[in-house]
């Protein structure tokens, strides 16, 4: 049986316990290059996540040829 996918939402998968070591960030890099051979052509792949680290998986993301986009949880207000 093969399984394919038109989108995967890849949902925080970088978190402290699967990045605290270079180690555990190599290996987590490994598996989420995983997620493209279950896409089928044409399909997609989200990333929703906060970066845990300088060097993490999210950065280095728009070199791999994803597009990012941040959402601050706050805005200042007219005042500030």
């Amino acid at each position: 049986m093969v399984f394919v996918a038109n989108l995967i939402i890849a949902d925080d998968v970088e978190a402290l316990h699967n990045s605290l070591t270079q180690t555990a960030r190599d290996s987590l890099r490994e598996s989420v290059k995983e997620l493209e051979s279950i896409l089928s052509s044409g399909g997609r792949i989200v990333f929703l996540g906060t970066p845990q680290y300088h060097d993490s998986l999210y950065h280095e993301m728009r070199n791999r040829g994803y597009l990012c986009r941040v959402w601050p949880a706050r805005y200042p207000t007219g005042k500030q």
